[in-house]
């Protein structure tokens, strides 16, 4: 099971997911107090323009959004606390922690060089023992390169990574060629 965390942490695509979620969490956290605090605004102007007042309701319905602004303000903090000091078998919680630009990039990377190395190795058992298994093989580890070279964030990079990966393809099939 912790195998399956660690995996999923280390998977782009979802660390991107988290990423989008936790940028709407911190947009949610800043606009909404915002308009809470603009409800209280208009609420007391209001009622001190109306004939009628009751400061009693007024005073009720302003409790309630300032304690409103001031929770969903929180809300990020409030995360940020849970995921810190869950045990490790709540590790997928970490993945929360690794969902930011940075990080991605580099797990982006390590992925990269993983699956391109092994395409390398893979190219090479094939080179030395010419059978359809070892073939198939380094065909499916250069297809994993290739789409790892897709998720690399810098664009001038992944054009390189996704041309590098492209060789080591061809590469493959002028080895075939020459059974």
């Amino acid at each position: 099971m912790l195998l399956d965390a660690v995996n999923i942490c280390n998977d782009v695509q979802i660390l991107n997911i988290l990423s989008v979620v936790k940028t709407i969490i911190k947009i949610v956290t800043l606009v909404v107090p915002i308009i809470l605090i603009i409800f209280i605004v208009l609420d007391v102007i209001k009622t001190l323009s109306s004939s009628d007042v009751d400061t009693k309701k007024m005073g009720k319905s302003i409790i309630t959004r300032i304690i409103a602004a001031i929770v969903i303000f929180l809300i990020p903090f409030i995360i940020e606390f849970a995921v810190s000091n869950v045990s490790d078998e709540a590790y997928y919680l970490k993945c929360y922690d690794s969902a930011d630009k940075n990080e991605i990039a580099s797990i982006a990377r390590n992925n990269y060089t993983n699956s391109y190395n092994a395409c390398v190795t893979a190219i090479n058992t094939y080179s030395s023992t010419k059978t359809t298994d070892n073939y198939n093989d380094a065909f499916l580890k250069c297809e994993q390169a290739k789409k790892d070279a897709r998720l690399i964030v810098d664009k001038g990079e992944r054009i390189s990574k996704k041309n590098e990966a492209t060789v080591m393809a061809d590469n493959l099939e002028k080895i075939k060629d020459t059974k």
